[in-house]
C-alpha cells in the first residue's frame, strides 16, 4: 500500500510546488490538458521518475511513447483526483467565505434609479457586510467607467460587445410613441410588426415632443428615430428626468417616446391605449447588466443581477 507516504508526498508538492500540482492534474486529465498547460514531455518524465524514486515503487510502465499505470499508479491517480477535487472545493469555499464582504461598485443610468430601490434593499438584507457604492450617470460614461475599472458592474441600454465583458440581459424595451388622449387621438392602422396600433409620425409634426438629452439612451434613440424617419417636429422640449417627462406627457404637455418592457403591463389599462407603434420596423432596446471577466468575485455581481431580475420595479 502506498496511501500514507503518497499522501505526505502529494500534499508537500500540492502546497509547495505549483508545477507538481499542474502535472498531476494533467495526469488525471488528458493529453490535451498537458499541451494546454505547456508541460513538456521531459518535465513529465522527470516528475514521474522523481516520484517513483521517492516512493521506491513503480507507478507507470512505458511502452515506447505511451505509458500505462501499474496497480500502484492507479491508486496514485485515484488519490490525485480526490486531492484535485478537494483543491477546487477549497478554492470555492474560500471564495464563498470572502463573498458577501467587501465593496461592489455599481453604475446605473439616471432614468433607472427608482427601479433599483427594491433590489438594493433586498441585497442589503442578504449581504449586510457588502458595501454598495452607487453611481448614476449617462450610459456612455458608465461604459467608460467600466472599461477604466472604476466600476465593477453596470446596468445599461448600450451593452457593447466587448470580449472582455460578461453581458447578462435583464429585459427588452420596445420603444413606442406615448400620446395621451387628452392631447390627441392619432389616426391608426394595423401594424405588421407589433400588436400595437400603428400611426404615422409625419402627421404629428405640429405637436411638441418631449426628449431627454442625447447623452441619455432614450434621447439618443429618439434622435435616431427622427433621423431614420426624416421627421422634424415643430417644437422640442428637452428634459433630463424621464419620470418627469412621462408625467408631462400624461398631462398632455407633449408627445414622447416610451421604453415599454416587452411582456409586461407596466402602465394602467387606460395608459396602454396611449401607446402606438410607428416607423417601418420595431425599435427594440436591450437593458443588460455588464461586468468584466476579470472581476475578482463575479459571484457577488451575479447575486445582485439575479435580485434585479426578480425584483426590479418596472413602474
Amino acid at each position: 500500500m502506498i496511501s500514507i507516504p503518497l499522501l505526505y508526498f502529494f500534499f508537500f508538492f500540492f502546497f509547495k510546488q505549483k508545477t507538481a500540482y499542474e502535472i498531476s492534474a494533467c495526469l488525471v486529465g488528458s493529453e490535451m490538458c498537458i499541451r494546454d498547460s505547456y508541460i513538456t514531455q521531459p518535465a513529465l518524465s522527470n516528475f514521474l521518475r522523481s516520484l517513483e524514486e521517492e516512493l521506491n515503487i513503480e507507478l507507470f510502465r512505458w511502452n515506447g511513447n505511451t505509458m500505462a499505470p501499474t496497480p500502484a499508479g492507479l491508486e496514485y491517480l485515484d488519490f490525485a483526483r480526490k486531492v484535485i477535487k478537494s483543491k477546487k472545493e477549497l478554492d470555492n469555499s474560500l471564495q464563498l467565505s470572502a463573498f458577501g464582504r467587501g465593496t461592489l461598485r455599481i453604475g446605473i443610468p439616471f432614468s433607472r434609479t427608482c427601479s433599483f430601490v427594491k433590489p438594493l434593499i433586498i441585497f442589503e438584507k442578504a449581504f449586510p457586510e457588502t458595501e454598495i457604492i452607487l453611481t448614476e450617470d449617462a450610459y456612455k460614461n458608465l461604459n467608460h467607467m467600466l472599461k477604466a475599472c472604476e466600476l465593477d458592474l453596470i446596468f445599461t441600454n448600450d451593452p457593447t460587445l466587448d470580449p472582455s465583458h460578461v453581458i447578462r440581459p435583464i429585459f427588452e424595451d420596445e420603444i413606442l410613441l406615448y400620446a395621451a388622449a387628452c392631447l390627441i387621438k392619432p389616426k391608426t392602422s394595423v401594424c405588421p410588426f407589433s400588436d400595437r396600433p400603428w400611426t404615422d409620425l409625419q402627421a404629428l409634426s405640429n405637436y411638441r415632443f418631449l426628449i431627454p438629452p442625447s447623452d441619455q439612451m432614450l434621447g439618443h434613440i429618439t434622435e435616431r428615430i427622427f433621423a431614420e424617419n426624416e421627421f422634424h417636429p415643430a417644437r422640442i422640449f428637452r428634459i433630463k428626468n424621464v419620470q418627469a417627462e412621462l408625467q408631462l406627457a400624461r398631462a398632455g404637455y407633449g408627445l414622447c417616446f416610451y421604453g415599454h418592457p416587452r411582456g409586461t403591463q407596466r402602465l394602467s389599462q387606460e395608459e396602454q391605449s396611449y401607446l402606438y407603434s410607428f416607423g417601418s420596423h420595431p425599435y427594440i432596446n436591450l437593458f443588460a447588466a455588464v461586468y468584466s471577466k476579470k472581476l475578482k468575485f463575479p459571484e457577488m455581481a451575479e447575486a445582485f443581477i439575479q435580485i434585479v431580475r426578480n425584483h426590479m420595479n418596472l413602474d
